[in-house]
C-alpha cells in the first residue's frame, strides 16, 4: 500500500478506464495484449499516447489491490454506483490517504448522525496529517488543495457523497447490490466495511458471525 503517493491527484477513480481495461483483459487473458491495444488502437481514447500510458500504468497498479471478485463484478455490472464503490474500495487499499479520509472524516460524521460534509473538513483532515507525515508539508498549498478536491471527488464517485445546494455535500451509504454487500461482509476486510459506513460495533458483529 502506498500511504500518501500523490499520483492519486491525477485522475480520480478512473472508473470507465478501469472497466475498459478489465474487459479487454477478460477477452484476451493477457495484459501484454491489453497494452498493445492501448498503444496501437487507442483503447482508452486519449489525445496523447503519454496520457494513455499514464492512465494504464496507474490503473494496473490499483488493480493489484483488487479482489478477484471485484474485478469480475466490474466486468459484469452495468450499475454505475456499484462500479464507483468497487473502484473506490481497491483504490483506497492502494492509496491509504483515501481510506483514512473516508474513515476519519466521513464515517466519523455518519456515526455521529451528521450527514453534511462541510467544505473545510477534508482540507483540515489533510493539514492534521502533516506533523506525522512531513512529505505533505513539502508539497505546495495548491497541491494540498488539489488533493482535497480529488479525495472529495473520489468519495462522490464512490457513492458516499451527494452534491446538494451550492458547495454542500450530503453523506450517504454507498448504493451497491445486496449480493455485493454480502461479498464484502463475508470476504472483505474491516476497512471495506468502514468504507461502507458500518460502525465498529457492527464490524465486530459481522466478523464474529462470518
Amino acid at each position: 500500500m502506498e500511504r500518501y503517493n500523490l499520483s492519486i491527484t491525477t485522475g480520480g477513480l478512473f472508473i470507465l478506464e478501469t472497466v475498459t481495461l478489465l474487459r479487454a483483459y477478460h477477452d484476451s487473458g493477457s495484459w501484454e495484449k491489453v497494452l498493445e491495444r492501448v498503444t496501437e488502437e487507442n483503447l482508452l481514447q486519449k489525445t496523447h499516447i503519454r496520457s494513455a500510458m499514464n492512465v494504464y500504468n496507474d490503473v494496473r497498479r490499483r488493480i493489484e489491490s483488487a479482489y478477484g471478485w471485484e474485478m469480475k463484478a466490474l466486468v459484469n455490472t452495468e450499475d454505475p454506483e456499484e462500479r464507483g464503490f468497487v473502484c473506490m474500495a481497491f483504490t483506497s487499499r492502494r492509496y491509504r490517504i483515501l481510506r483514512d479520509a473516508v474513515v476519519d472524516v466521513v464515517n466519523y460524521k455518519w456515526q455521529g448522525g451528521d450527514r453534511i460534509l462541510e467544505p473545510y473538513e477534508i482540507p483540515k483532515f489533510i493539514e492534521s496529517l502533516i506533523p506525522e507525515h512531513p512529505e505533505l508539508e513539502r508539497i505546495s498549498a495548491r497541491t494540498r488543495e488539489d488533493l482535497a478536491q480529488i479525495l472529495k471527488r473520489d468519495m462522490r464517485d464512490g457513492g458516499l457523497l451527494v452534491k446538494e445546494m451550492g458547495r454542500i455535500f450530503r453523506i450517504k451509504k454507498p448504493g451497491i447490490s445486496i449480493k455485493m454487500e454480502n461479498r464484502y461482509r463475508n470476504e472483505g476486510s474491516a476497512d471495506d466495511l468502514r468504507l461502507m459506513l458500518y460502525s465498529e460495533a457492527e464490524i465486530r458483529s459481522i466478523k464474529r458471525n462470518s
